[in-house]
């Protein structure tokens, strides 16, 4: 499970619950913006955001084997924003 936070910043909530009964839960943060907060950031469509990834021509990263939530890190939005001509040094 999932859950957004900050621009960037989502959160994964883990529970595990002991042989006693005891429950566990932690929250791990997960840096990286969605396609949702890449395409808000370059003003373009969630598709063109996802034709970038499928062409290799934005790197990212999936959370979890076989999974669809895929995130971008910010140094690498910031690099591609940057070799766009998008942005000052």
């Amino acid at each position: 499970m999932t859950s957004q936070t900050d621009f960037g910043q989502a959160t994964v909530k883990l529970s595990k619950e002991d042989k006693d009964g005891t429950l566990h839960e932690r929250t791990i943060p997960i840096e990286g913006y969605t396609v949702f907060e890449v395409a808000a950031a370059l003003n373009c469509s969630e598709q063109y955001v996802y034709d970038l990834i499928w062409t290799d021509q934005l790197a990212h990263f999936r959370i979890g084997k076989n999974s669809r939530m895929i995130r971008v890190l910010p140094e690498v939005l910031r690099s591609f924003v940057k070799e766009q001509g998008g942005a000052d040094g």
